[in-house]
């Protein structure tokens, strides 16, 4: 169900729906042009959709690149498991009503060729344009039915063509791990800027549960050139500074180092692949697919806290390895309402529509540090599993959020709070008696200013890696004392 709360917001919604309309009527437009190819494309594009929103309803599963990448490592035995009377049904209830469409195509409509030639160039458009008119409505017609059936095997192939790319960043360099090696922890959070957390003196107490544990230290002064996660994961992930950026998207990451250290890797995803970082969850010995990877633009709840469960599996399984987990968290993304509990919306009121417009700043605010209650409890949960362990966890967001200044919202559009992501440092008690001077380090350069460029080398300094790959003074918590 699409949520609105007046008048505007349903005229908003409808003006989307209607681009989507009008996409979906081109690419219908352009197969009407041949009786043969609409007779073949018809049924597909039937069949397909209905089976596609069947388990959007009943299971709440949306077709994304993600789905389409368990389908094809589960294979036909597990997902024919999911076939039932009901499914059967809607695709043969499909696929009558389709043939009976080709028929009627077939016997009763004709046009000339001048006819033929104008409805194609306008169905052409109608499908074309609109998809191209900007990013935000591109990304939103393309995730949903019928374009989804094609841009999720589309991005889906994208994202296996850049994991088979040969990447030998670390083939030949060199690295150890220490013999006390810890466990460390890699949490990509989504939207969460610096100034919305109490840790930095924001005036809600939006992490109740970490704001009264000692061993987390934020850093405040870190900043994002990137504003999306497809440009900003990459730089977290990779060795690349200003200069380099663009090679984020053919390197290694640390987790090859890591491997090559000798630790157990895994990558927990919360949220769809990009083809930009899937090569990087693939480095990994392990990838869990957390979520039911439903797309952001689904209503359902979505909720960080369903990842604690993966990690405990991961946890209770035996390694004498040392352990390296990459949590990609759905944090704050929109539609807000989706990524905390109803019964925990503390700050009322909170969003009740899904147009933005229609919305008040208060609402928009109250909503967004709603999420931020959410990712309190999800690192609280992580850190109390990893109190008895020598471990160690870095928070850092992809980016920031819009939230009113200058009119803007959300991350669509660049401005000063989507370049200061918030960054955290949390230790057990094992890993500050095993390595006071990085802990000192952790506190003193606390305030130090940082880019997320800084991320590999901060995360190779915390887990004491020896390798000529890392930079001392590129790490966040670098200095002399410490190292």
């Amino acid at each position: 169900m699409t949520p609105f709360s007046n008048l505007r917001a349903f005229l908003g919604i409808a003006a989307k729906w209607a681009v989507l309309a009008v996409c979906a009527s081109g690419v219908i437009g352009v197969a009407c042009l041949s009786r043969w190819v609409f007779a073949f494309v018809w049924p597909l594009i039937c069949i397909a959709s209905a089976v596609a929103a069947y388990f959007i309803v009943s299971i709440g599963v949306s077709l994304t690149p993600g789905v389409v990448e368990l389908g094809v490592a589960n294979g036909i035995s597990m997902w024919s498991t999911l076939v039932s009377g009901q499914l059967i049904a809607v695709a043969a209830a499909a696929a009558l009503l389709s043939v009976v469409i080709v028929l009627i195509r077939w016997r009763c409509v004709t046009a000339s060729r001048r006819e033929t030639i104008v409805i194609g160039l306008l169905s052409a458009a109608a499908a074309i344009i609109p998809v191209n008119i900007s990013p935000s409505v591109h990304i939103a017609v393309t995730a949903r039915l019928p374009f989804s059936l094609y841009y999720s095997f589309s991005r889906y192939y994208d994202s296996r063509t850049a994991i088979s790319e040969v990447r030998t960043t670390y083939d030949n360099v060199n690295v150890a791990a220490a013999a006390d090696a810890p466990d460390v922890y890699v949490v990509i959070g989504e939207s969460l800027r610096y100034d919305h957390i109490p840790q930095n003196g924001y005036h809600r107490n939006t992490m109740p549960l970490m704001s009264l544990d000692t061993a987390l230290i934020s850093f405040p002064r870190i900043y994002s050139e990137a504003f999306y996660t497809h440009a900003s994961v990459p730089v977290i992930m990779t060795d690349t500074d200003s200069l380099t950026r663009d090679e984020a998207y053919s390197r290694q990451s640390f987790i090859s180092l890591f491997n090559k250290a000798g630790y157990s890797s895994a990558w927990f995803a919360n949220q769809d692949f990009s083809d930009s970082y899937a090569p990087f969850a693939h480095e990994a010995d392990t990838l869990v697919y957390c979520s039911k990877v439903m797309s952001v633009y689904s209503y359902e709840k979505y909720l960080d806290t369903d990842i604690i469960p993966h990690i405990d599996r991961w946890l209770d399984s035996e390694t004498a390895k040392p352990r390296l987990a990459v949590i990609h968290t759905i944090g704050s993304h929109w539609w807000y309402r989706s990524h905390y509990p109803d019964s925990e919306d503390n700050f009322m009121p909170d969003i009740d529509s899904h147009d933005v417009g229609s919305l008040s700043h208060e609402q928009m605010v109250n909503s967004y540090d709603n999420t931020i209650l959410e990712t309190d409890r999800f690192i609280s949960a992580l850190c109390q599993r990893l109190r008895e362990r020598d471990a160690v966890v870095i928070y850092i967001s992809d980016h920031g959020e819009n939230l009113g200044e200058n009119g803007a919202y959300l991350h669509a559009t660049p401005g000063d709070f989507t370049h200061r992501p918030a960054c955290m440092i949390w230790y057990s008690e094992a890993y500050a008696r095993l390595r006071p001077a990085k802990v000192d380090a952790i506190k003193r350069y606390r305030d130090r200013d940082g880019n997320t460029d800084a991320i590999f080398h901060t995360v190779v300094d915390l887990a004491d890696l020896t390798t000529e790959a890392f930079t001392p003074q590129r790490s966040l918590i670098y200095g002399e004392e410490s190292h």
